[in-house]
């Protein structure tokens, strides 16, 4: 996925045996002339994925054989009084897709909106009512505001992280939801127990969590942050065990599991001068939250976002 002021697409690479990547085609995944923004990419099968504008308010049917955007999925009621619905990350139960809402302002940055999550029938790829008892078509209503970052689903259970306003102390928290019943079932921790803002989510078993969470910025111009940790909560005891990593300002992306049973995260190192810090990936064993390598593991850029094999 990219996208620019000027440009927004999916490019589909196909893998060698010698591990390089040969690109087959790009596609530009804007509905009309506006920005579109992707920030989420869900296979549907083999050929067909759902992508999210984040600028928009819609999701785009991928046709990854023919590189194009067959259908478009309008979520323009789930916006209220906002500008967009904007949508963000997307994650699989089942056979809905449940795509997360930011309902995002930048004239209310100070005052963000209660977030949202919108089912969509992945079969006939149209938006479910998550609430047959109004009038109205329904999304999933969130307690808290600005989910945007990486949402966990675990046996028909979702977690999605609400950062709040990113200046205000005590208003994000992690928020359960019962993908089954399209309800919220309660909030986990507060900003308070994760050391700052909850930015990303991780099941690693049926008690434990990962939670990356960054601390309140600065108030200037820039949003300064002061750190980004990750985090391992117990859901039974309603507590942070311990922090796996802490680094200086806004560095470490979503974490993911690996196959192997180990936990990688990005961390994108720092160019500030005087601060200089080298980038790369870093590995934990998942059961012990041991760190596995000392250093990072360089590969080349500093990361924006990993993905699971």
């Amino acid at each position: 996925m990219d996208y620019t002021n000027t440009v927004d697409q999916i490019a589909v690479y196909a893998p060698r045996s010698d591990g390089a990547l040969v690109l087959e085609g790009a596609a530009s995944v804007r509905d009309g002339e506006r920005a579109a923004n992707v920030r989420g990419y869900l296979p549907i099968d083999e050929r067909f994925a759902l992508v999210s504008r984040n600028n928009q308010s819609s999701l785009g049917v991928f046709d990854a054989s023919t590189r194009s955007i067959v259908a478009n999925i309008a979520l323009d009621s789930f916006a209220q009084d906002a500008p967009r619905a904007a949508p963000s990350a997307i994650v699989r139960h089942a056979q809905r897709a449940f795509v997360v809402l930011q309902r995002w302002d930048a004239a209310r940055l100070d005052m963000p909106r209660r977030g949202a999550v919108a089912v969509v029938d992945l079969a006939s790829r149209t938006v479910v009512d998550a609430d047959p008892t109004t009038a109205s078509l329904d999304a999933i209503e969130l307690p808290l505001s600005n989910p945007f970052g990486q949402v966990a689903v675990r046996e028909g259970t979702l977690l999605v992280p609400c950062a709040g306003a990113l200046r205000t102390i005590g208003d994000g928290a992690v928020v359960r939801v019962d993908a089954r019943s399209m309800r919220v079932v309660r909030s986990i921790g507060d900003e308070r127990a994760f050391g700052g803002n909850p930015l990303h989510v991780l099941w690693l078993d049926d008690d434990r969590l990962l939670v990356v969470s960054m601390t309140e910025p600065g108030t200037n111009e820039r949003m300064d942050v002061g750190s980004t940790r990750l985090v391992e909560w117990s859901i039974a005891r309603n507590a942070a065990i311990r922090t796996w990593i802490e680094v200086p300002e806004y560095a470490l992306t979503a974490p993911v599991r690996g196959a192997d049973g180990r936990v990688y995260i990005g961390d994108r190192g720092s160019v500030t001068p005087g601060r200089e810090r080298r980038s790369g990936i870093v590995a934990f064993d998942a059961q012990t939250g041991d760190r596995l390598w000392r250093e990072p593991l360089s590969v080349g850029l500093p990361p924006y976002s990993l993905v699971a094999n």
